[in-house]
């Protein structure tokens, strides 16, 4: 594990957003759940989670 990931996972009780936030994490992701950063917060922590630190320079095929 890369030491930015560390760094998520440390302080993971410190992700938020805003309500605009929330609103647009729900319409992007298409969830019909309303505690969107407790649906993150699962995603992040699941073991099957990937990260990419410079997602800009993700090559696509």
């Amino acid at each position: 594990m890369k030491n930015t990931e560390h760094l998520l996972i440390n302080n993971i009780e410190r992700l938020h957003t805003t309500d605009l936030g929330v609103y647009r994490i729900r319409k992007n992701l298409s969830l019909s759940t309303d505690d969107v950063v407790s649906w993150c917060k699962e995603k992040i922590l699941s073991p099957q989670a990937t990260s990419n630190p410079n997602p800009c320079q993700t090559k696509y095929t």
